[in-house]
């Protein structure tokens, strides 16, 4: 059976951040996940470029309120600051892999 970090091994992840020590520790634990970091990128600019493209992300932002994202933004799966790894894993797994075959 494959383990839940096991299938994020070789996802490539773009982290945006403003704040270089927490882009650089956040990127270290996700390397650590056996994900290939693509970046930091410290604008939000970068994650307009990802949605215009597709590509699936999510924001871990220390601002709960919708009225703080703009409107495109709204839908697109956020977590709170402080960070809880459990609940990033899960939220990796949900948005950005595809299920576990079924037994």
């Amino acid at each position: 059976m494959v383990s839940d970090l096991e299938r994020l091994r070789g996802l490539r992840i773009l982290v945006v951040e403003d704040t270089f020590m927490l882009a650089q520790e956040l990127n270290e634990i996700l390397e650590e996940f056996g994900c290939v970091i693509v970046g930091p990128a410290a604008r939000a600019s970068e994650a307009a470029d990802l949605a215009g493209r597709h590509v699936p992300f999510l924001f871990i932002t220390g601002y709960d309120l919708d009225s703080a994202f703009p409107a495109e933004f709204r839908d697109i799966p956020r977590l709170s600051k402080p960070l809880d790894l459990g609940r990033l894993v899960h939220a990796m797994l949900r948005h950005f892999t595809p299920a576990p075959p079924a037994h």
